[in-house]
C-alpha cells in the first residue's frame, strides 16, 4: 500500500506535471505560441512551468511585434513602388509628349509610324498621313508676341484631337508644324478629314485672328 501510495504522488506531482511541460515545449517547436504548461506539482515543476509560460508569452509578443513591423516595412515598399511606377509613367509620358501642346512629340510618331509600316507590310492595312502647317505663323508671333503664338499652337492643339477620330495619333514635330497619322485610312476619306480639320479652324475664333 505504500509503494502504490508512493507510485501515485510521484505521478500526481512528477510525471503527469511534467508530461504536460514536455507536450507545451513539443508545440513551442512546432511554432504554436499560444500553448502554456499548467502550474502543478512540485515546487521544482511548478517553477519551470511558469518560467516557460512567461517565455512563451514574451516569444509571442515579440512575434507580433515583428509581424506588425513587417506588415509596416511592407506597406511602405508597395507606397514607395507605387510612387516609384507613377513617376516612371510620368517621365515616360514626358518623354513622348510636347510640353506646349500636350500632343504627341516627333519621338512618339517615330515609334508609331514604325508600327504602322509594318503592320502595313504585313497585313496590308492601309494608313493615310495628315501633315499641318500653320501659315503665317511667323508674322503672327512678330506682331503680337510668342505667348500669343503659344496660344494658337495650344488652341490649335486642342481642335485636331476632337475634329478627328480617338484612334487617330496626332503630334507636333516643329513649331507650327503638326502630323496625323490616320489609321486604316485610304486616300478618299483621309481627305475628308483634312477638310474636316481645314473647316474646324477656318470657323475657330483665334486671339487677335482680325489682325492676321
Amino acid at each position: 500500500i505504500g509503494l502504490l501510495v508512493l507510485l501515485l504522488l510521484l505521478n500526481l506531482e512528477v510525471l503527469t506535471p511534467l508530461s504536460g511541460i514536455v507536450r507545451m515545449a513539443e508545440h513551442l517547436v512546432r511554432g504554436d505560441l499560444s500553448a502554456r504548461a499548467r502550474i502543478r506539482g512540485s515546487v521544482e515543476l511548478q517553477v519551470l512551468a511558469s518560467t516557460l509560460n512567461d517565455a512563451a508569452r514574451k516569444l509571442a509578443q515579440q512575434k507580433e511585434t515583428l509581424e506588425a513591423e513587417v506588415e509596416r516595412r511592407t506597406d511602405e515598399l508597395q507606397h514607395a513602388n507605387a510612387k516609384l511606377s507613377d513617376a516612371n509613367e510620368r517621365l515616360e509620358k514626358l518623354a513622348l509628349t510636347d510640353p506646349l501642346t500636350g500632343l504627341f512629340n516627333r519621338r512618339y510618331l517615330d515609334q508609331a509610324l514604325a508600327l504602322e509600316i509594318t503592320r502595313q507590310r504585313r497585313g496590308k492595312r492601309p494608313f493615310s498621313l495628315m501633315m499641318i502647317d500653320v501659315d503665317n505663323f511667323k508674322h503672327y508671333n512678330d506682331t503680337h508676341g510668342h505667348p500669343k503664338g503659344d496660344q494658337v499652337l495650344r488652341e490649335l492643339a486642342r481642335i485636331l484631337p476632337s475634329t478627328l477620330r480617338a484612334s487617330d495619333i496626332v503630334a507636333r514635330v516643329g513649331g507650327e508644324e503638326f502630323v496625323v497619322v490616320l489609321l486604316d485610312t485610304e486616300l478618299p476619306l483621309a481627305k475628308t478629314a483634312a477638310d474636316k480639320v481645314r473647316d474646324a479652324v477656318e470657323r475657330f475664333d483665334f486671339p487677335l485672328a482680325s489682325d492676321q
